[in-house]
């Protein structure tokens, strides 16, 4: 009867360990996706790993300690298991990601703020181009203008563009509102409403802090903002607004396209709310008293299991774990 009472507390107990080493590698996971900006597949290779070190660790100390010879060389190798065992648990939690999660949850706020700070970013660099997009039409349409009014002043190239483009005065406002269209059109329309739409996603997402998705939320405003950049770029090159003003001769002049490289802030590599993420810093108790709780669930097992009753062999012996008698 008591042998079933052992066989039946080894079972939950294995049950249990195999709760704690899920559990482990569950927080390993996300916390390391954390740490790394929403690298999927190292976070999936450090939590496998970790999982796959308990359950190696965990089936040496409990053979070490259930040997039935060779008892006191066994003892020591237990000793030594648990010990490896001990400096496991201290350095997954503090480099393999689990602690990180409960930092970052505990700071998950003020992270909240950073990534409302870079949408913000993105936002500024659509109302920047808007406005330098807006300058340049104004000063292409009065350069057109000037230059139409005034066709003996002009030098010789600015007289070819007049003719190769067909502007004339009464074609100014036409030819202004064709540029319009290549940068402030349907073209800029569709990708600002990619960007409002978008911009949403990410923060509903954020703010209900699902925490499986927020390491690849960190990646994907970080790329969001390096197709905007490029995005708004291209299309503020596509625009043909050469500036047509007076040179020191007094005379109207074609000068270069009004064209700007768009960037966010501070650039890209220094969004806040990935750094907040990956950097994050403190001690969290909840997240220690968890990560003991996992490893005492892990180490049930090993808790549970009987030490051999055999007395160890002593001076006169033979090697059968046994002493004998006389």
């Amino acid at each position: 009867m008591a042998k079933k009472q052992n066989s039946g507390s080894v079972s939950i107990a294995n049950f249990i360990a195999v709760v704690g080493i899920v559990l482990l590698m569950v927080f390993s996971y996300i916390g390391y996706s954390y740490k790394s900006g929403g690298s999927m597949g190292i976070s999936i290779g450090i939590a496998a790993g970790i999982a796959a070190i308990a359950g190696i660790l965990l089936w040496f100390i409990i053979k070490a300690k259930s040997a039935e010879n060779y008892l006191d060389k066994w003892k020591v190798a237990e000793i030594i298991g648990l010990v490896l065992y001990v400096i496991f648990a201290v350095s997954s939690a503090i480099y393999g990601g689990s602690h990180h999660f409960f930092v970052v949850n505990e700071q998950k706020e003020e992270i909240k703020r950073m990534a409302e700070n870079d949408l913000r970013k993105i936002d500024k660099m659509f109302e920047d181009y808007e406005a330098f997009e807006n300058e340049a039409l104004s000063i292409y349409e009065n350069g057109l203008m000037n230059a139409t009014a005034s066709r003996p002043n002009n030098t010789d190239e600015l007289t070819q563009y007049l003719t190769n483009e067909g502007i004339t005065r009464g074609m100014v406002e036409t030819k202004t509102e064709y540029q319009k269209d290549k940068v402030l059109g349907a073209n800029y329309e569709s990708l600002k409403s990619r960007k409002d739409d978008k911009k949403r996603k990410i923060m509903g997402s954020i703010n209900n802090w699902s925490v499986l998705n927020i390491p690849t939320l960190s990646s994907d405003i970080t790329d969001f903002a390096k197709r905007a950049e490029t995005q708004l770029s291209e299309l503020s090159k596509s625009g043909e607004m050469p500036v047509i003003k007076q040179n020191e001769a007094n005379k109207f002049d074609l000068g270069e396209n009004q064209v700007k490289e768009f960037a966010v802030e501070g650039g890209v590599e220094n969004l806040e709310f990935q750094k907040g993420l990956t950097e994050a810093e403190g001690v969290s108790i909840l997240g220690i008293v968890v990560i003991l709780v996992i490893h005492l669930f892990i180490l049930l097992n090993y808790i549970v299991t009987h030490r051999t009753r055999t007395v160890a062999a002593g001076k006169h012996t033979v090697e059968d774990g046994g002493r004998l008698l006389y």
